[in-house]
């Protein structure tokens, strides 16, 4: 057997690796939009509870950042729901889904040029919860 790796392995491997970087970076974004948003806008006792109860948030689907964002507001979460295009949803939950079968031992099929388009959606979704947050 040779210690070898050939191109196609190691990429798979990568692929993987930046699934899980992905799900992670999307997760820690909005902890730190939720984390600023209250740090300003609400009392410290209040942002103390907020950024306590944030440190817990896993599995970010679209569903779950829609549910997240209605318990600040419902108009939140409609200007998610109206502004994520099909495709962004589809990066997310595919991120996330993958993670967790990553993280399970599960072999997936995410190839390196899938995960990159992935990752440009997450930061363009992450922008976009940005901007409804203000």
């Amino acid at each position: 057997m040779s210690d070898k790796i050939d191109d196609d392995e190691a990429r798979s491997h990568l692929a993987r690796y930046l699934c899980v970087l992905t799900s992670g970076y999307l997760e820690e974004a909005i902890k730190i939009l939720i984390q600023d948003y209250v740090t300003t806008q609400a009392s410290p006792t209040v942002a103390n509870h907020i950024n306590s109860t944030t440190g817990n948030l896993t599995n970010l689907n679209s569903e779950k950042i829609g549910q997240l964002l209605s318990s600040f507001s419902s108009k939140w979460k409609d200007e998610f729901d109206s502004c994520l295009s099909e495709e962004e949803k589809d990066a997310i939950n595919s991120v996330v889904a993958n993670r967790h079968l990553i993280a399970h031992g599960r072999n997936v099929g995410v190839s390196y040029a899938r995960i990159k388009d992935w990752h440009k959606d997450t930061k363009r979704v992450i922008d976009k919860i940005r901007l409804i947050m203000r």
